[in-house]
């Protein structure tokens, strides 16, 4: 079942290949977003009151530390990402050995390197890098615990990591209970394995809450408005209705690769371990959650690799299983054909990712933004005013409402209290600012910017138009 002997090979070539596509992959709207939020922390700023933040705060500090380099930000945090990707992949694949054999190794390279709904996603600036790794360490220490005598450091270390992850989205606790579940169940867990796991799980739950407490207690009005409430908002009044989305959702995840995977899973019989249990669980857990709180398909990405090695560790039962039913298809031909056939679905899968999902907000991939930033700084003038703030943080020129959420729909949903309160950015203030000419240069994208159309006729008055790259065009007085 050995498509290729250098298994070195193929993971420098994967790594070549993903770092390419990080270069080319269109900068995602939202990257900017956490780029500016780590800049405000760097700053001294405090998250949740000083600025809004709308996930839990583990992702931004961690990003801060790469935020301050203008449009280097953007370059070393998606190679930061493709680091933990691949040392992701780096612990799966020992799990996965563990439990199927070597030859299973290069299948696992195969799966979790070319799956192009996973790639695409992982390699932004955004929670999905950092949940990968999190959740990986989180089942690689479990197993290592289940088979290493019930070693508690490395019940310690599974423990952090599933800890953690619930400070990166809030919605991974389900994940966390599913963990404690588990661990507290285990057969041969005897009164005093038992009364020092459940220490032990009570200790480093406590501990980060209580440092959590520390940095927010203050603000815990301000935590609740960003994390639950301006989701509340978009889920209800921004987000599309449930049975498009659900399909939107599982189109977007299951097709096609995916839909391979779980096929793989699905009909490799109903006999289960209980380490294979508890990945299944988080698997239907999160995906579950995912429906009935915000439908956004690209939320998978962080359950993904799961599925990877789900799929990778049943596979064996799931080739015997099609060989019993057609005898003329050996196990090692279903091992091919489902190989050429995920293989050869990469092409289908970034096209339906690109057309389908993110249509019109295809923006500029890195090395075009770089150029166009390069165009920009050579303009005369210090301030900038943009429709997306990712035009003016990646400059050098200093960004004006930068500190404001630049959400066009989210002012409408609160009250003025609240705007005030978070710098909620409105169409007026965009106009006022264009009226009183105040930024020295302006970049309007019409592809985001819909909702800004009202302000053409006031830029063309008081600016002239310099210069324009595909949909941006770039005024300056």
């Amino acid at each position: 079942m050995k498509l290729f002997k250098n298994k070195n090979f193929i993971f420098v070539v994967m790594l070549c290949l993903i770092l390419g596509y990080s270069l080319i992959r269109p900068v995602n709207i939202d990257e900017s977003y956490y780029i500016s939020t780590a800049q405000n922390i760097l700053e001294g700023r405090v998250l949740y009151t000083d600025f809004m933040f709308h996930q839990m705060p583990l992702s931004v500090y961690l990003f801060s530390i790469i935020s301050d380099f203008d449009f280097w930000s953007l370059i070393s945090g998606r190679l930061f990402s493709v680091i933990l990707i691949f040392y992701s992949g780096f612990l799966l694949i020992n799990v996965a050995k563990k439990k199927a054999g070597s030859n299973v190794v290069t299948l696992f390279m195969i799966l979790f390197f070319i799956n192009s709904f996973f790639i695409d996603w992982a390699i932004l600036i955004r929670i999905y890098s950092l949940s990968v790794i999190l959740l990986s360490a989180g089942i690689y220490f479990y197993d290592k615990y289940l088979n290493n005598n019930n070693q508690f450091s490395n019940l310690i270390f599974s423990l952090l990591s599933f800890v953690l992850l619930v400070y990166t989205k809030v919605t991974f606790i389900a994940l966390y209970v599913i963990f404690i579940i588990f661990i507290l169940t285990l057969k041969n867990n005897g009164k005093k394995v038992l009364f020092k796991t459940l220490l032990l799980s009570i200790l480093y739950s406590v501990l980060p809450l209580l440092i959590f407490l520390l940095l927010f207690g203050r603000y815990l009005e301000e935590f609740y408005f960003n994390v639950f409430t301006i989701n509340f908002i978009t889920k209800e009044n921004i987000d599309i209705a449930f049975i498009p989305g659900l399909i939107k959702f599982l189109t977007y995840f299951l097709l096609p690769q995916n839909l391979i995977l779980l096929m793989i899973i699905v009909f490799s019989g109903i006999v289960y371990s209980k380490f294979e249990k508890f990945l299944l669980l988080n698997i239907i857990s999160y995906l579950l959650i995912s429906i009935f709180t915000r439908i956004l398909p690209e939320y998978m990405v962080s359950i993904s690799p799961i599925i990877i090695l789900l799929a990778c560790i049943r596979f064996s039962k799931f080739a015997v299983n099609i060989n019993t039913k057609f005898s003329h298809v050996s196990v090692n031909r279903v091992f091919t054909l489902t190989i050429i056939l995920y293989i050869f679905s990469v092409p289908f899968g970034i096209i339906h990712i690109k057309n389908i999902i993110e249509g019109h907000e295809l923006m500029m991939n890195p090395l075009q933004l770089y150029s166009f930033e390069k165009q920009i700084n050579g303009l005369n003038g210090n301030t900038v005013l943009s429709s997306w703030e990712g035009y003016s943080i990646f400059s050098e020129k200093q960004p004006l409402l930068k500190d404001q959420y630049g959400s066009a729909f989210i002012y409408k949903y609160v009250d003025e209290r609240d705007i005030k309160k978070y710098k909620i950015s409105r169409d007026n203030d965009y106009i006022s600012l264009i009226n009183e000419r105040v930024p020295d240069i302006i970049i309007y994208d019409h592809n985001n910017s819909a909702h800004l159309d009202s302000m053409l006729n006031i830029i063309n008055r008081n600016y002239k138009r310099k210069f324009s790259y595909k949909s941006v065009e770039v005024y300056s007085k």
